[in-house]
């Protein structure tokens, strides 16, 4: 959000006896210094753009600085501040019933009184905030972005829960790809692997990767985040998996999560998934980690993670001789690990059994802006996998494709989303989805 954004978006906040002090106070600071206001008194813009470009924490920044300044003004203009600011900046209820509830009546009279004491106007209160203030809307902004409250999830959910199959006695092998298990079996039998499996367990790696995750993220329960609770309790039904893993929420913007351990599974999102995927989003990226935990992929899974560090090991072992066979074992472990995650995807869109909701997620993995979320089109990043496909008429592009690969874990994002639509065209899905005649409503 650029300066002028925000000026034009506080300028129409207040009201109109206030917008003179407003341009005064801002043409004070060093940052609006050579910004011109002529556009911004005269209307030339499109207010509903601007709030459509900001973040989900933009939104609620500004939310929080305008529901303040009309409560100080009088409780009065709250409600119509609330029905045409929440529409704007496209708030759900939820996040809008909880900051109406932490402004209180105490908390607002202490900062009028504050506001007395010091002859601070309304509007320097949001454009000249006390440390105090900006204390308090972070810390609330943080808290609506990683649902830590307690809020009602059939409220929270109104209108978004729909009816899903539970896929009752649901075996793996109905939904894996094929090149998955046959390259995991490959590996099985892989007499190379014996020694890094040995040193694997030999330094207890599994122990050593838990210990990071679980010493350093949040553990969500039913109270504290009972949204993703729940969320996972689901994903667990559907794919038929009987004992729930613990989940660790950690810090990070981007929509990412990962699952490790092997006896007893954890999986950790990363928060960005909880502030910029909606529910069915959500339940792909929940249902694709517990996929891997279905198809037992974690052990070779720890092993991806592990080898280069492994190889180390052997290497100095046997006089380098290790590093060498480590490569080897590394190519082959992680051209399995990318056909795992093409499963994973399916276990995903079994579980949000939503084509388009498992689409968009994957276009939010590949970076798709925030502020455009509401102009995503399916169509383009199908007309993009085409695309992709196509460079590899000229051999030079294959090989590149190819060479560029052989390192990652993860296949590319669109080539994720193009064999996750090909396995849902072909009537794959529909096939294990429909032959289930147990359907209940879930979360």
């Amino acid at each position: 959000m650029n300066q002028y954004s925000l000026l034009c978006i506080i300028y129409q906040i207040v009201n109109e006896e206030d917008r003179k002090q407003v341009l005064e106070l801002v043409s004070k600071q060093e940052s609006f210094k050579n910004l011109s206001f002529g556009t911004v008194t005269e209307g030339k813009y499109q207010l509903e753009l601007l709030c459509h470009q900001l973040s989900k924490a933009q939104k609620l920044m500004i939310y929080n600085y305008g529901y303040l300044y009309q409560y100080l003004k009088g409780s009065m203009g709250i409600e119509k501040f609330a029905e045409k600011w929440g529409r704007l900046l496209q708030l759900e209820k939820a996040d809008m019933k909880t900051i109406e509830k932490e402004w209180s009546e105490e908390r607002v009279n202490y900062i009028k009184n504050r506001c007395k004491e010091k002859q601070y106007t309304s509007v320097q209160c949001i454009v000249e905030p006390e440390e105090y203030i900006e204390e308090f809307i972070t810390r609330l902004i943080e808290q609506l972005l990683v649902e830590v409250y307690s809020t009602d999830i059939d409220e929270r959910e109104a209108g978004r829960i729909t009816q899903r199959i539970i896929l009752t006695n649901l075996d793996a092998m109905e939904y894996e790809h094929p090149e998955d298990h046959r390259l995991l079996e490959v590996l099985r039998g892989n007499k190379m692997l014996e020694a890094p499996l040995k040193l694997f367990v030999e330094y207890d790696i599994e122990r050593f990767i838990k210990v990071q995750y679980t010493g350093s993220n949040i553990k969500v329960t039913p109270t504290n985040m009972p949204y993703i609770y729940e969320a996972v309790k689901t994903a667990c039904r559907i794919l038929n998996l009987n004992k729930m893993p613990d989940v660790y929420v950690q810090q990070g913007f981007q929509i990412n999560g990962c699952t490790t351990g092997i006896e007893n599974p954890i999986i950790i999102l990363n928060a960005g998934c909880l502030s910029l995927l909606d529910y069915d989003e959500l339940l792909f990226i929940i249902g694709h980690e517990i996929g891997h935990i279905k198809s037992q992929h974690l052990m070779y899974h720890m092993m991806g993670q592990a080898l280069p560090y492994l190889a180390e090991i052997a290497a100095q072992m046997t006089l380098g001789f290790g590093s060498i066979i480590g490569a080897g074992l590394q190519i082959s472990l992680y051209n399995w690990y990318r056909k795992s995650e093409l499963t994973a995807d399916r276990a995903g869109l079994l579980v949000c059994q939503s084509h388009k909701a498992a689409i968009k997620a994957l276009m939010k993995c590949a970076g798709y802006p925030p502020q455009f979320y509401g102009h995503m089109n399916e169509m383009d990043f199908l007309k993009q996998m085409e695309q992709f496909e196509n460079l590899d008429s000229e051999a030079y592009n294959k090989v590149v494709k190819v060479l560029s690969s052989l390192y990652q874990t993860h296949p590319w994002t669109v080539l994720r989303a193009k064999e996750l639509h090909e396995w849902y065209k072909q009537g794959e899905y529909d096939q294990i989805i429909s032959r289930k005649i147990c359907l209940t409503k879930v979360r």
